[in-house]
This record gives structure tokens, C-alpha cells and sequence, in this order.
């Protein structure tokens, strides 16, 4: 009798489980592995909505990492994360967490992971077979990189905080070193960020193959890192940096794309996100699209409920079908956010303009002409003339958002100016910028090579100053790729493109005058009435947020020539038909924005 229960028993359940309905709840929470196709072990957590599953089945969300990843979950109740409307899947990347395997930063292998890890969930009983990737920072790059492996169940992307090139977009801005938030992260922040509590969850719970794998853990690449291979290289461009840089996978972006960017990142800085979206737009104009912008620090990408909500609506569309009329226009592919302010509740906008394309479609490109007696308008200056400052003896200010809006100095003394700056009129109306800035700097130096940093400053009637935005160039690197920089319809330069390539060749002549093409970063910012718009033109500082600028050059004095045949001017993108509600927020009260203080004379 047992023996023909035996043979009985398998055939019964095998009945029983196809009775059982192909999306019923039989998914198991919690911590598990996949076995990708080189036999590594591979970390996620899954999290089930509380509710009842869809006749089809889940759809799936997925975020990607190299923190503690799989041993953290996310809520699927989570608002950031559609309110229950999705089975989360949380991963760690190969090497980290409670993945086996080595870790390497930004590699190809780790994205293909995450190819099959989407292709096997997508695969279970319980999922409907499409998969969205949601990522913020390290979660959006991998999570991009991933998506540029074209995985069969994506179905749409939604990424914020990303760095485009790797080189030109954090590590060295300009050609300018900046060894501040690569170096914190590379060495420290992303490796400590592994473990919660000094113990990786899946350790402390006891979780044997997690414990196996941290056992077996490979140690990773010395040369697998950005300050290394700065040094390496000299601080030039090379492959090593496109290999491992977004903006080379581009043309494997296949699905819809959300991008959310916060123009003061001081992270994974200023960027990335809106010239990728821009690039993308530009290869496939039909895929849909949508990048939201605004003001804010790394966080303002996910928090806030308009930036988060959006988000999910663009996933719901394309993923769940269920979509908005706002999310189907086309003239609204592109959305600034003006003024995020904190309004006791959360963060908030005063304003939003929708537009079809970025840069926006409805920008009245200005140029603003330095002036001899130190003003800044749109008429040339009928002479010639020039202003010195000092660079490189000393470094010119340090300010942090993380110490508070008011902390850091300016260190200009009379006797030895390290600045020049340059103010307009107040306006006498909301008057509006949003998109890429470009400086056109004449300039002579008494070294050999400098460095030029642009600083973009919002001084009210009282004189308090708010830190805006910023530009950075390294003379030795000002050559010019004019087949890869953009233009507006008029021709003029509004991004620059440097190879950063073979600069040793490229010093200056110590008082000979040469043009610079400066980079300001993309801003969106609202001047009100009775404000005016500043620019400082000195050395980087010396600490700039979480960017930290070590100086290459050596001292001189550099003069900023303006009229006659070296006419230095800055080119803005004015938004005539930007709208904000509500009184004039004051100083130091924009997130991002937190650098206030009384302008030093």
C-alpha cells in the first residue's frame, strides 16, 4: 500500500498544481537566489502587495544595487514604489551584499544579471510578465545599464541621479580634479553602505548562502576605480571612462524612459540625467519619453510627491496601461518644477512649465556682455578693458549643504582679490532661465595653465547672495570638438564639447589672450523682481558641497577681457512663459539653494 502511494503521490500533486490557477498567491517574501548563466549566485527580496493579485498576475518592479541590496526590502506598499500596485524585487549586484561573485564598478556581466534575474521573475506563476526597473543614484546607473541590455520583459524605466559620462560629468568637471564625492563614495560610502550596522542583514539573520558568499567574497579591482584611473591617465579622457559611463549605451534603450533630475546634485552632480535624456530624444525621437526637472539635492529626485508621483504614473502607463492624458501628451514630454520648497508638509513647487523638448522649445537664448565697470548687459560695451584677480594662492570659499544654509565664507580681502564679479540690473518682473548656459571667456594668465570656475548667484535687494549653479574649465583643456558640441537654431554654443585629450601640449603662453568655452551647468531658476543676477568668476573653491577641487596650476593673476574683439559674455536660456504662485520664498529657503549670504565687497 505505501509503495503505490508512492508511485500514486507524485501524480496527484502534479494534478493538484494544475489546478492551481497560473497568478494564484503562491509567492513566497523575502530573500532568495537565482542562479545566473555562469553559475553565480545572484541576491533578491521579494515583497508582495497586501491586496489580492490581478487576474494576469504582478507586474514587477526592480531596483538594482550594490548597498546591502537584496537584504534590504522595499515596501510594495511604498508610495515611491506604486502604492501596492507591484511585486518589488530588490537585487544586489554581484560581489556586494549577499550576492556571490566579484564585484566590479559599472561592468557589463553585472548589467547581464540583471538581464536574466528580470527574465526568471518575469517567468513565475505569480508575475504577468512585465517588469519595470526603478532606480535613484547607483540603482538608476545600474538600473540604466541593465535596461541597455534590452531584456524581453521591460517594459519602461524610470531613473533619476544619474552621472551621463563619468569623466566630464563628476570626476573632472572641466578638466578640473575633483577628488570630493568620487573618492568619499568609491572608498568608503558604497563599501560601508554594503552593511546596515556594521552586519549585512541576510548575515545577521543567520541566512547560510549569504554567509557563504560574503566567505568567498573576491576582493575587487584595484584599477576598477575612477580615482586610479585619473591618475592613471593623467587626467585625461580614455576608453577606460567610456566603458564605464552611461551615455555609451544609449542606442540599448529600447523602452520608455522616465528621467528626473535636481539641478544642485551634489552627488552625482548637475548633469547627467538631462543630457541623457536630450541624447536619447535625439536618437530615438519616438520612443516615449519624460524628464522632469528642478531645484534640489540628490533626495529631490524621489521624495518629493510631485516628482514621485509622476514617476509612478509614467510606469503605470506603460506598464500597467492605465494612463493620464497628462502622461500622453506630447507637449508636455518635459516638465520644470520651479521653486521646491519645503511647505511645512513636503516638499512643494510654486510653479510648473510643460514642454515638448528639452532644451525647451519655448527658450529666448539672451547673451549677457561683462561690462568695464563690472555690470552684466545685453548691450556690448562700447570700449576695451579688463579685470584681474589672483588664482592659486589661496582657495576662494567652502560652503556644504550638509553643514546649513549659511555656513561658509567667501575669503575675498581687499588686498588680494581672488574674484571679479559681474552684476545686471534687478528685474522688475518673475524672470525666468531653464536649460544649458555657456560662458565665452577671453581670458590672459601670468601661468602657464589655470583654472576658471563660473559661478551663477541670485543677489535679492538686501544683498543676500544664493549660490545658483556652476561652470569650471582647466586651460590646458579648452580645445574645442565643434562637431559634438550643441548649438541653438542661431549657432551659438550652448553646451561645449572638450576631448580632454593630449593637454599636456596645450599649456598657455603666460599673457597671451585665449577663448574659453566654458560648460555651465543646466539650471532652472525663477529671478524675482527686485533681484539680479551675479557672476563670480574666480578659482575652484575648496569645497564645493560634496565636490572637493584639488589644484593642479600654479598661482598667477588671470584678467577676464571684455569689448572690443574680446567680448566675454555669458549666453542664458529665458523661459517667457514661466509662471510661479506666492510671495517671494527668501533666501536660503529653495531646496538646493542653500548657500546664503551677504555678498563680500
Amino acid at each position: 500500500m505505501l509503495k503505490q502511494l508512492r508511485r500514486v503521490l507524485p501524480l496527484v500533486m502534479l494534478a493538484a498544481a494544475l489546478l492551481v490557477p497560473a497568478h494564484g498567491r503562491t509567492e513566497i517574501a523575502g530573500l532568495e537566489y537565482i542562479t545566473v548563466s555562469d553559475g553565480t549566485l545572484i541576491a533578491v527580496n521579494l515583497q508582495f502587495p497586501s491586496g489580492a493579485a490581478p487576474v494576469d498576475g504582478w507586474p514587477i518592479l526592480i531596483q538594482i544595487d550594490g548597498y546591502a541590496g537584496a537584504s534590504g526590502p522595499m515596501n510594495a506598499g511604498d508610495a515611491r514604489y506604486g502604492n501596492g500596485k507591484y511585486v518589488t524585487a530588490h537585487m544586489s549586484l554581484r560581489g556586494t551584499g549577499c550576492s556571490a561573485g566579484k564585484f566590479d564598478l559599472f561592468d557589463r556581466r553585472s548589467a547581464f544579471d540583471g538581464y536574466e534575474v528580470i527574465e526568471d521573475l518575469a517567468g513565475r506563476g505569480w508575475s504577468n510578465g512585465k517588469v519595470a526597473i526603478w532606480g535613484h543614484s547607483y540603482s538608476g546607473l545600474t538600473g540604466w545599464l541593465t535596461a541597455a541590455t534590452q531584456p524581453p520583459s521591460l517594459e519602461a524605466i524610470s531613473v533619476s541621479g544619474l552621472i551621463d559620462d563619468l569623466y566630464r560629468g563628476i570626476v573632472y568637471m572641466g578638466g578640473v580634479s575633483n577628488l570630493g564625492f568620487p573618492l568619499l563614495w568609491t572608498g568608503g560610502y558604497r563599501p560601508a553602505s554594503e552593511y546596515q550596522g556594521g552586519v549585512i542583514p541576510g548575515v545577521s539573520s543567520g541566512d547560510r548562502t549569504c554567509i557563504a558568499n560574503q566567505a568567498t567574497r573576491y576582493p575587487p579591482d584595484v584599477m576598477d576605480n575612477p580615482i586610479v584611473n585619473g591618475v592613471a591617465s593623467l587626467g585625461e579622457d580614455n576608453q577606460w571612462w567610456a566603458s564605464h559611463s552611461t551615455i555609451t549605451y544609449l542606442d540599448g534603450i529600447n523602452v520608455p524612459t522616465h528621467i528626473a533630475q535636481s539641478y544642485q546634485d551634489e552627488q552625482t552632480g548637475p548633469r547627467g540625467s538631462n543630457l541623457l535624456w536630450q541624447r536619447l530624444d535625439e536618437r530615438k525621437p519616438n520612443l516615449p519619453k519624460r524628464l522632469l526637472l528642478t531645484n534640489g539635492v540628490h533626495s529631490t529626485n524621489t521624495n518629493p510627491p510631485e516628482v514621485r508621483d509622476d514617476r509612478i504614473a509614467f510606469l503605470d502607463c506603460h506598464v500597467r496601461t492605465v494612463c493620464s492624458a497628462d502622461i500622453l501628451d506630447p507637449a508636455k514630454r518635459v516638465k520644470v518644477l520651479w521653486e521646491m520648497h519645503n511647505d511645512g508638509s513636503a516638499l512643494r513647487s510654486t510653479g510648473v512649465t510643460a514642454d515638448s523638448d528639452w532644451p525647451l522649445s519655448q527658450s529666448a537664448w539672451t547673451r549677457y556682455y561683462l561690462q568695464p565697470n563690472g555690470g552684466l548687459d545685453t548691450a556690448v560695451p562700447a570700449g576695451a578693458g579688463s579685470s584681474p584677480y589672483v588664482s592659486g594662492t589661496k582657495r576662494a570659499g567652502a560652503w556644504s549643504y550638509l553643514a546649513g544654509s549659511n555656513v561658509g565664507t567667501e575669503i575675498t580681502t581687499a588686498n588680494l582679490p581672488d574674484e571679479v564679479r559681474f552684476t545686471s540690473s534687478a528685474f522688475q518682473a518673475p524672470t525666468a532661465i531653464a536649460g544649458p548656459i555657456s560662458m565665452t571667456l577671453f581670458a590672459s594668465s601670468t601661468a602657464p595653465d589655470t583654472e576658471f570656475y563660473v559661478e551663477l548667484n541670485d543677489v535679492d535687494a538686501d544683498g543676500n547672495m544664493t549660490r545658483l549653479q556652476r561652470g569650471m574649465l582647466k586651460a590646458s583643456h579648452r580645445d574645442l570638438d565643434v562637431l559634438r558640441t550643441d548649438y541653438n537654431a542661431d549657432g551659438e554654443i550652448i553646451r561645449p564639447y572638450h576631448p580632454h585629450t593630449n593637454t599636456a601640449t596645450k599649456v598657455i603662453v603666460p599673457g597671451s589672450v585665449y577663448q574659453y568655452e566654458i560648460e555651465v551647468f543646466p539650471l532652472g531658476h525663477v529671478f524675482r523682481p527686485g533681484h539680479s543676477l551675479v557672476i563670480r568668476i574666480t578659482q575652484p573653491p575648496a569645497n564645493d558641497s560634496l565636490a572637493t577641487y584639488v589644484p593642479t596650476t600654479p598661482p598667477g593673476v588671470n584678467s577676464i577681457l571684455f569689448g572690443g574683439d574680446t567680448p566675454s559674455s555669458i549666453l542664458l536660456p529665458f523661459v517667457p512663459a514661466a509662471t510661479v504662485s506666492g510671495p517671494d520664498l527668501g533666501c536660503g529657503k529653495q531646496v538646493g539653494l542653500e548657500r546664503c549670504s551677504k555678498p563680500v565687497l
